[in-house]
This record gives C-alpha cells, structure tokens and sequence, in this order.
C-alpha cells in the first residue's frame, strides 16, 4: 500500500524516529514510512533484519491503531505522574548499585510491581545512567574556593612578564598493575598480569599552563622539606628572568616547614596555598589524570625500570608532542564542588 499516509504524518514519523531511543518503535516507524513508499513487506524484513510476519504485524498495528509501542514498551506508564517524580527525587538523592533493590522500592512504595528490565527502559528514558559518583571530600568549604579562584583570576590578569604562574603537586606513580574500563570482545576476558611488588616514583612537578610544559624532580625515597627545596632550586634556575615564581600547590607539611620557610625568605618563589580539600583548583591533577591514563592503566611492567622510563617518557615525550590536546583536556576552568552535593549510598 503507497501513500497512504499524508505530508503532516510522514513529516511527524521522520521527527520521531530522530530522536527515538527504543530501537523496536525505530524499526516500526521506519517499516510504516518504507510500505509508504511502495516497499514490499519482504523487502523491508530484509532490511530491517527482522522477519515477515513481524512486519506484517507492526504495520497492521499502525493502520488500525496508530500504534507504534510493543505490548511491553509501556510499563513505565505504571507509575503516576506524580509517583514518578517522587521515585526519580529518590534516586536523586540515593545512588542503588542494583536495580532489583529499585524494583523493591517501588513496590513497597507504590505496590506496584516492575521487572528489571521495565525498571531500566524507565530510568534510561528520563536521563538516568548507571555510572559512579565521583567522590568529593565531606569538609571541602565552597566559599573558601569561590574566594580562592576569584584571587587566581586577580593575580593571572595583573601577572607581568616578569613573573610566572604555576601548578605544582606531588605524584607517587606505583609500580602495579591498575586495571580499568576499555573495550573488550563480548564473550571473552582479557587478563591483565600483576607485579609482586608495590615500588613506587616519587614526584614533584609544576606546570606551566599557557605554554603547557612542565618542570620534575623525581625524589629518592619520599618527599619531604628537602626535596622540596631541590625542586624549588630547580624552578629558579629554569625562570632566570622572572622576578616572581608563583606557585600554586596544597597544603602538604612539608610545603609549610621550618626549613622551606627559611628558604623562601631569600628566594624568589611565592607559594599560593589551595583551600583545604580542593584538588579541582590544581590544573595540574588533570596532568596526572592523562599520566596514569598513559603509562599505568591496564599496562605491565615486568621490571621497575621499564615502568620509570614509560613514566619518564610520558613528561619527556608524550607531552611536548601533543600539547594541543592536552589543551582541551587540561585549563583553568574550575567548578566549586560542595558537600551538599554528596550521594547517598544505598546498599
């Protein structure tokens, strides 16, 4: 049967199918829009991948009902409006690792039964996702951060050309295995082997944000006020002609010694301090975010020395060679993060 449908239905059909997430109402509007246009039914199974009589079956649906949902796409619909809301201000608030717990919930709230999978076809249609909170420090103060980055943007726009900014942090790559998500064949698992040992780098860098280069000093056995004037001494010499070094970092102890102190008296470097639990202030944490990427996640180092030169590399080579990209992934562009923000885990 050709043109049986008008202009208005095949233009609202087309806008459907556009944004349609359920691939079985997609085939049904696009069998409706293919018999439209003069397509034999076994034609369309073939394309669709489907078979015949399932064809014949969608589009006797549409002709007589206007029907476009399986029997078993509507389950969402047996919840009310109103009880719908209440349940995602729920899972708003509490995070549940499975939806069998959801489907319990919602029947010892609304007495309403719902499979697993009608659960997740209705939570993925309004926008839930099943991933991980990210985890964010129960005292973080998001005044002292707001106070902190308009300060940062103060001293970045009056900044001469005598001076220099910087983001410094201390690293401890470890010499393991760090296995995480990736793209695996369904059906098979891959192995990822382990070191016997737990060795570990121990680094301080400080990043140069405009011209995306960074400076190291590699510590013998852990950083402490020692090490942290050697990487000091370090940055002078590598700024002869600045005036001022600005240095951006936490609150680790040894930033804050005695010794350290009595060095920045007669040096040119001035420490900026983040507020306490504020890692998303520091650029450069977004730095050891591609390091780990690159050189530690889902690799196997069967010796230490293999592992420090990958690490090595990836400050030598890696970053020198894709500064671009490392622009779009690393800036200044902070977000405040707020304990109000914490979910809660329910098991």
């Amino acid at each position: 049967m050709k043109d049986f449908l008008n202009e208005e239905e095949k233009s609202s059909l087309k806008i459907k199918h556009k944004t349609e997430r359920d691939k079985r109402v997609a085939d049904r509007i696009k069998a409706v829009l293919l018999q439209n246009e003069g397509w034999l039914n076994k034609l369309i199974a073939e394309a669709l991948l489907i078979g015949e009589n399932t064809v014949s079956k969608h589009l006797q649906d549409y002709r007589q009902e206007k029907k476009l949902k399986p029997e078993n796409g509507g389950s969402h619909r047996k919840l009310a409006e109103d009880e719908q809301m209440q349940l995602f201000k729920h899972l708003d608030k509490y995070t549940y690792s499975r939806t069998k717990d959801i489907c319990e919930y919602i029947k010892k709230t609304f007495s309403v039964n719902y499979s697993i999978s009608g659960v997740t076809k209705l939570l993925q249609s309004v926008g839930f996702r099943y991933k991980k909170p990210k985890v964010i420090p129960s005292k973080v103060d998001p005044e002292k951060q707001k106070r902190f980055v308009r300060k940062y943007r103060l001293l970045k726009k009056i900044l001469s050309e005598t001076s220099v900014l910087l983001f410094a942090d201390a690293v401890h790559p470890e010499h393991q295995s760090k296995p995480r998500y990736g793209w695996i064949r369904k059906g098979t698992n891959k192995q990822l082997k382990t070191t016997p040992g737990h060795k570990r780098m121990h680094i301080l860098g400080a990043l140069n944000l405009p011209e995306m280069n960074i400076n190291t000093f590699e510590a013998d056995k852990s950083i402490n006020s020692t090490a942290a004037i050697d990487f000091f001494d370090k940055l002078q010499h590598h700024y002869p002609d600045k005036n001022r070094i600005y240095v951006i970092l936490d609150n680790a102890r040894y930033f804050k010694s005695k010794l350290v102190k009595k060095y920045l008296e007669s040096s040119r470097i001035r420490l900026l301090f983040l507020p306490p639990y504020s890692p998303n202030l520091n650029s450069i944490e977004r730095l050891w975010k591609v390091m780990h990427a690159q050189t530690t996640y889902n690799c196997y180092y069967q010796k230490f020395n293999d592992f420090s030169s990958s690490v090595k590399g990836f400050f030598e080579k890696f970053i020198p060679s894709h500064i671009e990209i490392l622009r779009n992934r690393i800036n200044d562009n902070f977000g405040i993060i707020s304990p109000q923000n914490l979910i809660l885990q329910v098991k």
